[in-house]
């Protein structure tokens, strides 16, 4: 069974005794949630949406979380809760994929009438996240919205970056517009632009020599950097503590985040560089900025 998919408002309406859903899957890059419509009826119920979920046919810019190779099955509802669990190609995902992954349910499973939560397994255990704490009941509102892609046109944007100070003790703030022929998520675009570095003299780079993004998406007000390994192996300009929160700091800048998870080729890292801890969940930090 395979719904139709196009671009649409969010949200379940009724159109001459059918129902439309919004099913959520995954762009091709498996960065961002693409919404598409399932025209299903009054009793269309959770395994139904899940089988949908599974694989898209007819569009080439999104991918089914099946054909990342998880499977999902429904196992049941009860109190406003339904119970689905994942098959092992689920732990096969980076963290970001993982959440991607949890959004896509949640987000379509939460339209029916009978769903207000999802509750996950893994296998016939409880899911857990990289920490190893137990995943929650999910509700639509534990994520939010990536903020969209930027329009490929001559549009402008602004941005605040962090960027250390001439003396490399503290970060300070710069507004900077850019003008992208693009379709780069705006939390990328500030990753690629600390990449690039300050166009004055009076701030110094924050990004280790070689460092590439893989990817950068959000879910539930987290982002997920992707970064290659050089990162942790190029050659520094600054500490790492004014490394890690001048992205933070910048990305915090954004309505769509709140925190920040750095991952290197996929994985989190659980090297400490300078102090800092790069496994943490990292939250802005205004004391490391300067006046």
């Amino acid at each position: 069974m395979v719904g139709t998919l196009f671009v649409s408002s969010c949200g379940k309406n009724k159109d001459d005794g059918k129902v439309i859903y919004d099913v959520y899957y995954l762009d091709s890059d498996y960065s961002s949630l693409v919404p598409g419509k399932y025209e299903g009826t009054a009793d269309t119920d959770m395994y139904e949406l899940l089988s949908v979920l599974s694989i898209v046919t007819d569009n080439h810019s999104a991918r089914g979380i099946g054909e990342l190779g998880v499977s999902t099955v429904g196992i049941e509802v009860v109190d406003g809760v339904a119970t689905v669990s994942f098959s092992g190609g689920y732990e096969s995902l980076d963290v970001a994929g993982q959440t991607l992954v949890k959004a896509a349910v949640v987000k379509t499973l939460t339209q029916l009438d009978e769903v207000s939560g999802v509750k996950f397994m893994l296998g016939e255990f409880p899911l857990t996240d990289h920490l190893g704490a137990e995943v929650p009941v999910m509700t639509a509102d534990s994520f939010v919205s990536n903020p969209g892609l930027v329009v490929s046109d001559e549009n402008s944007l602004q941005f605040v970056l962090y960027f250390a100070d001439a003396e490399e003790n503290y970060l300070r703030s710069i507004s900077r517009e850019v003008s992208k022929n693009t379709d780069a998520s705006r939390e990328q675009i500030v990753i690629e632009e600390l990449i690039a570095g300050p166009t004055t003299g009076n701030f110094r780079k924050v990004m280790p020599e070689g460092t590439k993004v893989n990817s950068v998406s959000v879910a539930d007000g987290l982002c997920y950097v992707d970064l290659s390994n050089e990162f942790l192996t190029g050659s520094s300009p600054v500490g790492m503590n004014l490394t890690v929160y001048s992205m933070v700091n910048s990305l915090a800048e954004l309505n769509s985040v709140r925190k920040v998870q750095i991952l290197i080729d996929g994985n989190v890292t659980e090297i400490t560089r300078d102090g800092v801890d790069l496994s943490q969940v990292f939250s802005r930090n205004l004391d490391i900025v300067g006046e």
